[in-house]
């Protein structure tokens, strides 16, 4: 006859068992939903930059960059890495990718350099 730790151990294990699975299948749809959405191509210009700052622990703080387009539809605002942060300036014109809300690519056709 198992003791109280033994039938406590079974039960922890399967409770942890079935978080481990709610976590999978959880990824899995919101992948699923993501890979659904259309990319979206479009002519835009960057009209403003951004950024966030968020106290992060141990005194590190998280830097959150963000770049607004103008496109035909209106203003998008989409979050951007560092490296895309500096090389897009205000003014640029290109062709804008994204999916939803999120950022793929800015490839640039005039830059604000040569307006000036």
């Amino acid at each position: 006859m198992p003791n109280a730790a033994d039938v406590f151990a079974i039960l922890l294990f399967f409770a942890l068992l079935a978080l481990f699975i709610c976590v999978i299948v959880k990824s899995y749809i919101s992948l699923s939903k993501k890979s659904g959405e259309v990319i979206n191509t479009c002519n835009a210009t960057a009209v403003s930059k951004r950024t966030e700052v968020f106290e992060g622990k141990k005194k590190k703080d998280k830097t959150v960059y963000f770049i607004t387009f103008e496109t035909d539809d209106g203003e998008l605002e989409l979050r951007v890495s560092p490296n895309e942060y500096k090389e897009i300036s205000v003014r640029d014109k290109g062709m804008l990718t994204y999916r939803s809300t999120a950022f793929l690519r800015f490839e640039i056709k005039s830059n604000s350099a040569e307006a000036e």
